[in-house]
């Protein structure tokens, strides 16, 4: 894995503070309301996964990637941060699926 820096235009998966209140997460969370209505309207999977894979190439023009957080479990039991990485893009498209089904 290689591990990036974050930009405010990146979109941090996982749960918590941090990713809420990313400047990229909150965009891409507008991003969302302005596709799901149309995302309400489609039938097949093909064309859901189109959709989501438009979400995700919208986001990455605007400069943003999909990073998650790679941790591990120090001898306290505390999970300590190794960085975070640019996931997968069916990671990615993964994520953008779930968000507009919700």
């Amino acid at each position: 894995k290689t591990y990036v820096t974050i930009s405010q235009h990146d979109v941090l998966l996982g749960r918590g503070g941090k990713s809420n209140h990313h400047p990229g997460n909150k965009r891409y969370r507008e991003e969302v309301e302005n596709f799901r209505p149309l995302y309400a309207t489609l039938i097949t999977d093909e064309e859901k996964t189109s959709m989501s894979q438009a979400l995700v190439d919208v986001m990455e023009q605007m400069g943003g990637r999909f990073l998650e957080e790679d941790k591990v479990k120090d001898t306290d039991g505390k999970n300590q941060s190794l960085g975070w990485y640019v996931v997968p893009n069916i990671v990615a498209r993964r994520k953008a699926s779930q968000a507009l089904r919700e």
